[in-house]
C-alpha cells in the first residue's frame, strides 16, 4: 500500500527528526579485480624498491589540456528569478562550442620543487619524437640540476604512449640516473 506523503515531509523526517543528511554519491573509476592486483603488486614492488628515502628523489611529470570554456554544474548553477524572463540571455545561458580553445601543458614536479612549465603549441601531436625533444631533452635536463645538483633524483611518468615507447624508456636509460620504467 502506497501513501502520498508529500517531499517536504519526507525531508523534514530525514533531516529534523532522524538527524540524516543529504550526501551526493561520488563517481570513481572502478578496477577490475584483475587491475585491483596487478595495482597492488605493482605498488608493493615500487615501495620495496624505492622506500621512505627515495621519495624526496622522484619527479613526477605529466601533461594536461586546458580547455578555454566556461564551467557549469546543471546540478548547482542556479539563477533566482520571479519568472525566467526576468534573467537576462546572457546569464541564463551557457555557450558551448564544438572546438573549443585549448593549451596542452607539460610540468613536472618533486620534493625539492618544479620544472618550468612547457606550453605546447596548439594543434602539435605528442608524439614519441616530440616528447623526447621538447620535453625531456629541452626542459626537464637544462632545468633539473636546480633541483638536484648532487644528480639524485628518480624520474616517473604515466603510462601515455610517448612515454612507454621503447625508445623513450632507452633515452631515459641513457640520461636520467634513475627512472621508474613503464614496466614497473
Amino acid at each position: 500500500m502506497e501513501e502520498d506523503i508529500d517531499n517536504r515531509s519526507i525531508r523534514r523526517i530525514l533531516q529534523i527528526d532522524l538527524g540524516l543528511k543529504p550526501y551526493k554519491k561520488r563517481k570513481l573509476h572502478e578496477l577490475s579485480a584483475k587491475e585491483t592486483v596487478a595495482r597492488l603488486k605493482r605498488c608493493k614492488a615500487l615501495l620495496f624498491r624505492h622506500g621512505s628515502d627515495d621519495i624526496r628523489k622522484i619527479v613526477f611529470s605529466d601533461e594536461k589540456l586546458f580547455v578555454v570554456q566556461q564551467k557549469y554544474n546543471r546540478q548547482n548553477d542556479r539563477i533566482y528569478a520571479l519568472s525566467i524572463e526576468d534573467i537576462p540571455e546572457n546569464i541564463r545561458t551557457v555557450q558551448r562550442f564544438q572546438h573549443s580553445g585549448s593549451t596542452m601543458v607539460w610540468g613536472a614536479v618533486s620534493y625539492n620543487g618544479k620544472i618550468p612549465l612547457k606550453f605546447i603549441e596548439e594543434g602539435v601531436k605528442i608524439n614519441t619524437k616530440h616528447y623526447q625533444n621538447e620535453m625531456l631533452r629541452s626542459t626537464l635536463m637544462p632545468n633539473i640540476s636546480t633541483l638536484y645538483s648532487d644528480n639524485q633524483w628518480i624520474f616517473q611518468q604515466d603510462s601515455a604512449p610517448a612515454h612507454k615507447a621503447k625508445s623513450t624508456q632507452q633515452w631515459l636509460v641513457d640520461n636520467c640516473p634513475d627512472f621508474i620504467s613503464s614496466d614497473e
